[in-house]
């Protein structure tokens, strides 16, 4: 199973996506370029799971995603983030591979200069759109849309990766982990830090694994593990046999040195 689409290089630890720097450098350097060209294309965002942007020509058509997805998130009360993504120069996007909502796609917005605002939409047919960023609910509505069928673990564990990718916080570095090697931690750590970095190791160590699904009733219960700033948390995740979603997390450490990071 593939690890999270929010997985990129880290710094110190070669590490992993979400240090504000390496995210921040990459957005003003792909709008730097943008702004000097004549229309401007949205760069590839954070993860390798995300699928290639696209082109500047498609960002000219009176018809382009960025006015459908505009359009949808003003119908669904969103005029504040439909502005944003009516603007190249201060938005990129990238789409986030998501198979399991087929015909539905997924995208991730991530804003410049002020990174916390970055989302992540989906649009489907007859062009609805679902915001999703800190919206559990309107997940389990996107799932209703899509008439979701939940046939087996490896389903329900694809869709439960897609619903921590997508509707958690913008605001902080949030990521599955698998092995205490997936950690984001901050460079330059002081011998405080590192002790609490060790302990914090010797506690997960034994605990991260990959994502797993076990049957629970009509549906299944998904057990994984995500990092989110200084905190990780076991997450268990029902996963209804028609998609709904029901999250609980329970944190297991608190004191992760990790960097100040979205």
């Amino acid at each position: 199973m593939a690890k999270t689409p929010e997985h990129a290089a880290r710094p110190g630890r070669g590490g992993r996506f979400g240090a504000v720097g390496a995210v921040l450098s990459a957005a003003v350097v792909t709008l730097a370029l943008a702004g000097c060209s004549a229309g401007g294309a949205d760069g590839a965002g954070s993860a390798p799971s995300t699928a290639a942007p696209p082109s500047a020509a498609s960002q000219k058509t009176g018809g382009s995603l960025r006015d459908k997805i505009s359009r949808g998130l003003v119908q669904a009360g969103r005029a504040d983030k439909a502005s944003l993504v009516r603007q190249p120069q201060v938005s990129q996007y990238t789409e986030v591979k998501a198979p399991v909502l087929d015909p539905w796609k997924v995208y991730r917005f991530d804003t410049v200069p002020d990174a916390a605002g970055s989302f992540h939409v989906a649009i489907g047919p007859r062009e609805r759109v679902f915001y999703l960023t800190e919206s559990p609910k309107q997940f389990t509505a996107l799932t209703g849309a899509v008439a979701m069928r939940v046939a087996s673990g490896d389903t329900a564990v694809d869709l439960a990766r897609l619903y921590v990718e997508t509707t958690r916080s913008m605001r902080e570095y949030s990521t599955i982990v698998t092995s205490v090697d997936d950690l984001e931690v901050a460079g330059d750590l002081t011998a405080a830090q590192r002790k609490s970095l060790a302990a914090a190791e010797r506690r997960l160590r034994p605990l991260l694994a990959e994502p797993t699904a076990v049957r629970s009733g009509q549906g299944y219960a998904v057990t994984l593990y995500v990092q989110r700033g200084a905190v990780v948390e076991k997450r268990t995740i029902a996963v209804s046999a028609t998609g709904e979603i029901t999250d609980r997390a329970t944190p297991i450490v608190k004191d992760v040195p990790a960097p100040a990071s979205v």
